[in-house]
């Protein structure tokens, strides 16, 4: 198949118009000044995501006939996500154990290797059909571009989105729950470490009491300061339980004074849960330095708080043992309750995503006008098509302000733009190749499949990172800088499909 004079033309007469609405709101920012306040771009960018998108995406699936969609297509591209997805979970799940020391830092780094996944996942597989795909593959493929990028956009918006939503929801509760899970695990081995240190110094506190009182001050020896040390590294640590949410609601002060051959003092005033364990711990601390051969008040009754302490467990640490020690009816309500807090997630962002209300929509009038015949009225038809001829300049519009708010051209760096770029312009076309040729794709439509996974990023997928904090900065720079140079990826791939 030829690449003629009339095709490349009929493929800049789609695109050319893009690259202009870029270039006028880069310049209404940079170089104009006419848009100068936050309100004005979030006006903008308000107008384009709540109205224009949705009606667009509205309108693409109304006026096409759904009972004529290509299988063999829809089932191409839920194999390209699919199945990748899938592997990239199974990498995700791999345990991080090996290369982390704590269980906190394993919770961190499985968490960071699910956000790479999802973000790879997004990066190869979700294109910006909607906007980009039939401008420019109409002129190249003709009916079957239109046919094709139904189907595409009717998996994305109905269900692909939908799926990463969820993706974010269910890693963002599970991520919390064993980030918690993990802190209360080291909370019950610090617990059990003092515990084991403040037994062995009440043990020895009669002997060094008695002693004191005829003997002068010694040098303490190197396992006694390594015993000084441990309840003092344990004290200082106890500073970190403020950043566990949840788990000790009270605030404590802590002075640690520096070990000595006369006076070790490790004076902790904590909240009233842990104030026997913190006497225990001192006073085991200053009869193991030496001390003078004066005795605070609370050394002698250190033996009374110890036995007070251990008739009354730790609320938090007694909950924390409470819920490790559950029963499997009572796990299983855990499990419950976490799941509907996800649930309850999921359909409030569903809800505030308006992309979603044009596909459902779009989707079911086209499956009961087609079904029964019936024609939409002329006037609300005229309406949606001054919405819809309005979407591709402001949405183009909008990314040029983008463009221009930002302080360089590559947000997340060079490298990081690299990889983005290899990603969806290589790794993407690759999957899709696999995909569509497994399912028994050929001829002009599985040129048309390989060529739409080349288009640039999807705009939705920079939304759904920002708002969940998730690469946004990545997504940002393959969003903007992608359609600035996806034109000749895409015309290489029609080229060489087209000499097979």
């Amino acid at each position: 198949m030829a690449f003629t004079g009339a095709q490349f033309y009929s493929v800049m007469v789609g695109v050319v118009p893009l690259y202009v609405a870029i270039l006028l709101g880069y310049g209404s920012l940079r170089w104009w000044k006419l848009v100068q306040e936050p309100q004005q771009c979030v006006g903008i960018a308000q107008l384009n995501t709540y109205f224009l998108i949705p009606v667009y995406v509205f309108h693409v699936l109304a006026f096409n006939n759904p009972y004529t969609l290509s299988l063999r297509i829809l089932a191409a591209d839920f194999l390209s996500k699919a199945v990748p997805l899938c592997m990239l979970f199974l990498w995700a799940v791999v345990p991080s154990s090996l290369y982390s020391s704590t269980k906190q830092e394993e919770v961190a780094a499985t968490r960071r290797k699910f956000d790479w996944a999802i973000s790879f996942f997004m990066l190869a597989t979700l294109p910006n059909t909607v906007i980009v795909g039939i401008p420019l593959l109409q002129p190249m493929y003709g009916k079957i571009a239109i046919q094709g990028s139904i189907c595409i956009i009717s998996a994305q918006c109905l269900f692909w989105y939908n799926v990463c939503i969820v993706l974010f929801e269910v890693l963002e509760t599970v991520s919390n729950h064993n980030l918690l899970a993990a802190q209360d695990h080291e909370l019950l081995n610090r617990h059990e470490n003092i515990m084991n240190f403040s037994r062995g110094n009440n043990n020895s506190c009669a002997t060094t009491t008695s002693d004191a009182a005829g003997n002068s001050c010694s040098s303490p020896t190197e396992s006694e300061i390594e015993a000084a040390g441990a309840a003092a590294a344990f004290a200082i640590k106890v500073e970190e339980l403020d950043q566990l949410p949840g788990l000790l609601p009270n605030k404590k002060e802590m002075v640690v004074h520096d070990l000595s051959c006369k006076q070790t003092l490790i004076s902790i005033t904590m909240m009233q849960q842990v104030q026997h364990e913190a006497k225990v711990e001192a006073a085991g601390a200053h009869h193991t330095a030496g001390g003078d051969c004066t005795e605070s008040s609370s050394t002698f009754t250190i033996r009374h708080d110890h036995e007070q302490f251990e008739s009354s467990t730790i609320y938090k640490l007694e909950e924390i043992q409470q819920v490790k020690g559950e029963t499997s009816p009572e796990q299983q309500l855990r499990r419950l309750s976490m799941l509907q807090q996800v649930c309850k997630r999921v359909l409030f962002r569903l809800l505030r995503l308006p992309i979603l209300y044009g596909s459902v929509l779009g989707f079911t009038y086209s499956l009961l006008a087609s079904r029964w015949g019936f024609n939409m009225p002329q006037i609300m038809e005229a309406s949606l098509q001054i919405f819809t001829n309005m979407t591709l300049g402001t949405s183009m519009f909008l990314l040029g302000l983008f463009m221009a708010n930002q302080p360089n051209l590559l947000p997340c760096g060079l490298w990081k733009t690299i990889e983005g770029i290899v990603i969806r312009f290589g790794v993407g076309p690759a999957i899709m190749t696999i995909a569509s040729v497994a399912v028994g794709i050929r001829g002009n439509s599985l040129r048309f499949v390989i060529t739409q996974a080349a288009v640039p990023q999807g705009i939705i997928t920079f939304i759904l990172a920002n708002e969940y904090n998730m690469h946004a900065d990545i997504f940002a720079t393959a969003v903007s800088f992608q359609m600035l140079i996806f034109l000749p990826f895409v015309l290489l791939y029609y080229i060489l499909l087209g000499l097979l």
